[in-house]
């Protein structure tokens, strides 16, 4: 829409100004207006479109979730998520990484348990793999590792990855030649690796 083009040059003034000039607003348009804020780092002006929308959908909680998570206020970004009724993977997702980015590790592993088995998927578990490196517990991201119902390449980068960091050469190596598909990250993990060695 015309709106997001607005806020993708970061010209707010002039997308706030075509929203209000909008005689009927509908949720593609009151959705644009919150990420649009949210993407210019205007938490607080998404959060009063959000609490002045006559209703909302998913798109709605997950960017005004996602808005918050960014910006590290966590508390007020589970508040929200506790308060979404269907939660979708990409919601579980963002207060997940939130807690991961910010090593507040014990409440992702919480969430993470509280996630619904059916919900989760290669995100979900690279983010608790990279988390758990973060922490410096390698054996618990190796546990993870082994419960990953799929191995896609993004999962085995993010144990390649913290191998990495850790340079732990044989384990990368090991891993790296039983993957069925590599990509640019998973040879730079390696390549690294090696370099540290």
């Amino acid at each position: 829409t015309k709106i997001t083009s607005y806020f993708r040059c970061g010209d707010i003034d002039s997308a706030v100004q075509l929203f209000d000039k909008l005689p009927h607003k509908n949720l593609v348009t009151w959705n644009c207006m919150i990420s649009g804020y949210v993407k210019n780092g205007k938490v607080s002006e998404a959060r009063k479109v959000f609490d002045t929308m006559p209703y909302r959908n998913v798109v709605s909680w997950t960017a005004m979730l996602t808005g918050y998570v960014r910006f590290g206020d966590l508390d007020e970004a589970r508040s929200l998520f506790d308060a979404i009724g269907s939660k979708n993977v990409v919601c579980w997702n963002a207060m997940l990484s939130g807690y991961v980015r910010c090593g507040r590790m014990r409440e992702a592993r919480e969430l993470f348990d509280a996630m619904p088995v059916k919900v989760r998927n290669c995100v979900t578990w690279a983010t608790m793999i990279e988390g758990c490196f973060y922490e410096g517990v390698v054996s618990e991201a190796e546990v993870l590792f082994d419960c990953v119902p799929e191995r896609s390449v993004l999962v085995c980068n993010a144990m390649l990855a913290g191998y990495a960091e850790k340079g732990d050469v044989d384990a990368a190596y090991e891993l790296f030649i039983r993957m069925p598909k590599c990509d640019v990250a998973s040879w730079t993990s390696v390549i690294k690796c090696f370099l540290k060695k």
